[in-house]
């Protein structure tokens, strides 16, 4: 898959609420809807205008909570929409005060993005060691073109946390755009996470990675590495997989939008949740083209390893 942008959370100060619509998918995992409310959108120091949405997990071993791990867990984009420009950002943060959180950055507020999540608790993973020996780290974001390995993901998992910049850039060459932005598990072995964006450095992509620091633990089992839907169909597609037994979450996005149908506009793609069983969707505007489209990627991890 392709690449999208984050931006650091260093020197972020605007923690906005915006429209969030939280629900619980299953006894195990949390999702969400976010966009900014339209009385809390601000300034952000990269120019744009957006908001900053504190949420109520936090990696493994960062701030916050004192000394109880009952917070500690994984968050993942489960879909992002937006139309996509230079200062564009839909992606998920530590702040800091070590939780997650979701910001979101438009070149104006009619473009700001909405960003859907889901958040799954260390606790809620079988056959693994104690919450207590959850680690976590966050890798560098990611826009040098094509990808690389994630440097320590090893028996770690590397989730896609969203990307900044923008994913539509228009290729006069090829009479149309292609960008993408994305982390996933690498198709070389199960030691390394890729993280990967578009040449010329107009997205970049983000990730966050956790797992444990017993001597026992051998890394994550993933069910899916990195499956690619590359159409935008007309309703969401069931991916077989429920919230009774595995996390899923988006890896990454790619648009391959093409002339005489090629337009910059909004664009979506990932997974929905509905009634606990997810499925897959990707649109692009004008609905039925461009060609190609918007494709997606995802990721499951069992919650029994």
């Amino acid at each position: 898959m392709r690449r999208f942008l984050i931006t650091p959370v260093a020197g972020i100060f605007f923690f906005c609420l915006l429209f969030v619509f939280p629900s619980k998918a299953s006894a195990n995992i949390t999702s969400g809807n976010y966009t900014c409310a339209g009385g809390k959108i601000v300034q952000m120091p990269n120019g744009g205008v957006g908001c900053i949405i504190p949420v109520k997990v936090r990696p493994p071993g960062k701030g916050g909570g004192g000394g109880s791990t009952a917070d500690w867990g994984m968050c993942g984009v489960l879909s992002v929409s937006a139309y996509f420009g230079a200062l564009s950002q839909a992606r998920i943060i530590v702040d800091t005060s070590g939780y997650y959180a979701v910001e979101l950055v438009g070149n104006k507020p009619s473009e700001i993005p909405t960003l859907s999540m889901s958040c799954v608790l260390f606790s809620d993973f079988t056959s693994v060691p104690p919450v207590s020996d959850g680690t976590s780290f966050d890798p560098p974001p990611y826009d040098g073109g094509g990808s690389q390995d994630i440097a320590g993901s090893k028996k770690n998992a590397c989730i896609w946390a969203g990307l900044s910049g923008n994913v539509e850039p228009y290729d006069s060459a090829n009479q149309g755009a292609s960008g993408e932005a994305f982390a996933q598990y690498s198709a070389t072995g199960p030691d390394e996470t890729l993280i990967g964006a578009s040449p010329g450095k107009t997205v970049t992509s983000y990730a966050f990675c956790s797992g444990y620091s017993a001597a026992s633990w051998t890394g994550w089992s993933y069910f899916r590495h990195g499956f690619s839907f590359s159409a935008p169909p007309a309703h969401p597609i069931s991916i077989g997989m429920t919230t009774a037994h595995d996390w899923c979450y988006m890896d990454g996005i790619e648009t391959n939008l093409l002339y005489p149908n090629y337009e910059e506009g909004p664009i979506s793609g990932g997974l929905k949740l509905l009634g606990g069983a997810y499925s897959m969707f990707a649109t692009a505007t004008p609905a039925g083209s461009p060609p190609g489209g918007v494709l997606v990627d995802y990721n499951c991890l069992p919650l029994h390893q």
